[in-house]
């Protein structure tokens, strides 16, 4: 499955270069949306804001791959992640401000309730400093007892998990669940060199918990030159969403 063939459950989004307000198109639906953000590595951004049509709202601080605080947003699906640090002062100073430094494009797919979105790094010379991955959240889609698989390394990998064998390419998903509590086996094998057969790099036991569920990232091993790869792995209790549901900033008024 291709990242962008399911949008419904994940999109990648590409760089464009900014504009306000937010996407001001006709095609640009509004939504409702209860929205988690991850910060992708070394807390960077520290946090974002939205703008929504009642005012700006604000994460909690980002720490890397941990989940902030649920935002309720409601306002165009198509929008951008503001710097806090550039947003108006309030009240408003008598000159008009400046327009909010933007950091990175979202999208959230139509009917979702749910949304992670992971904010990470973009391009050396990309019109902006971030770019985002929307997951759909929504225990319905993305259930406890289940791991669903990403790869963001730069190469295709193939995994075997559960007795299920398939190639993921750099950017494809795929998600597996199952049926009662156990340990599977997972092995990742990265492209031999020209010639030769896939070469295994990670061979290791995970857990299968009824009220856990795991999202693993496949990317390149940063403390190796080679072309290997390792899973990082993002869990979550149904305890823990649960809490986090109760646990919602208030929406500007």
């Amino acid at each position: 499955m291709h990242i962008l063939s399911f949008a419904p459950l994940i999109l990648l989004f590409s760089l464009f270069t900014p504009i306000w307000p937010p996407f001001a198109t006709a095609q640009n639906d509004t939504l409702q949306c209860m929205i988690r953000f991850i910060s992708w590595k070394n807390a960077d951004p520290a946090r974002v804001a939205v703008a929504t049509p009642a005012g700006f709202l604000q994460t909690n601080g980002l720490q890397s791959l941990r989940r902030s605080r649920f935002i309720p947003y409601q306002g165009p699906a198509n929008f951008f992640l503001l710097d806090p640090a550039t947003l108006p002062a309030d009240p408003p100073p008598e000159e008009p401000p400046p327009p909010p430094r933007s950091l990175a494009r979202v999208r959230i797919p139509p009917g979702m309730r749910y949304a992670l979105v992971i904010v990470f790094p973009a391009p050396e010379g990309s019109a902006l400093p971030y770019q985002t991955l929307v997951i759909n959240d929504d225990p319905e889609q993305f259930p406890f007892q289940s791991y669903q698989f990403i790869n963001m390394s730069r190469q295709p990998v193939a995994t075997v998990f559960a007795g299920e064998r398939f190639v993921l390419e750099p950017g494809d998903f795929r998600k597996s669940d199952f049926e009662g509590e156990s340990t599977i086996n997972l092995l990742i094998a990265v492209p031999g060199r020209e010639g030769q057969d896939w070469k295994l790099v990670y061979d290791s036991f995970f857990p299968v918990w009824a009220e856990i569920r795991n999202l693993v990232f496949i990317v390149n091993d940063p403390d190796s030159d080679r072309p290997r790869v390792i899973p990082r792995v993002l869990s979550e209790n149904k305890g823990a969403w649960e809490k986090a549901l109760k646990d919602v900033p208030p929406s500007p008024e």
